[in-house]
């Protein structure tokens, strides 16, 4: 376990350094957001099949923001990975995209175990995993017992989501399940 967990980190690490350069170094174009959510949730079609998921598309089309290339499938790839991976099988997944006025809303709901309130921000903390174990125990923070999960997704969110200058935040859902929603400026047309 400790060595899976060092591989993990060390993985992590490198994935972080990569997507930190790019976030720096690459100039701001418009992006088509419907676009690059479509293409992930694509790309996530073994792991949702192999999970027996479903996937709930509300994209609206054509919404475009200003970024850099690549850092808008980070954020989208690390939330569905999330969602995908709390899911119980036969679960659904709601992706929804939409306008609102100057903002662009990607929402990512699953219908997971959901986080406590009190918890909710501490997700996007560097190194924090709140997921359950087998034992069905939550393990707070640095998680001994899921070396695969190493807490940087949620944190590489944020951090690509407000040098892009918007806002990331997490609810839990009525009843079960976590939404994840992702507030970015639009673009100007």
């Amino acid at each position: 376990n400790s060595l899976d967990r060092l591989r993990t980190l060390v993985n992590s690490a490198q994935r972080l350094e990569h997507n930190t350069a790019d976030l720096i170094d690459a100039p701001r174009v418009p992006i088509d957001l419907s676009g690059v959510v479509d293409d992930v949730v694509q790309s996530h079609r073994q792991a949702i099949q192999a999970r027996h998921l479903f996937v709930d598309r509300r994209i609206e089309p054509g919404v475009q923001v200003l970024a850099g290339k690549g850092i808008l499938d980070v954020v989208v790839e690390n939330i569905l990975d999330n969602a995908i991976s709390v899911s119980p099988a036969g679960g659904t997944i709601m992706v929804t995209l939409q306008r609102r006025g100057d903002n662009v809303l990607l929402r990512i709901e699953d219908e997971g175990p959901g986080i406590r309130p009190e918890d909710l921000d501490r997700v996007f903390n560097r190194y924090v995993s709140l997921r359950k174990v087998e034992a069905g125990t939550a393990q707070h923070g640095d998680n001994p017992d899921r070396p695969d999960h190493a807490g940087l997704g949620l944190w590489i969110v944020r951090r690509n989501v407000e040098s892009l200058g918007g806002e990331v935040s997490a609810t839990t859902r009525p009843g079960t399940g976590l939404a994840v929603d992702v507030v970015l400026p639009i673009a100007a047309e």
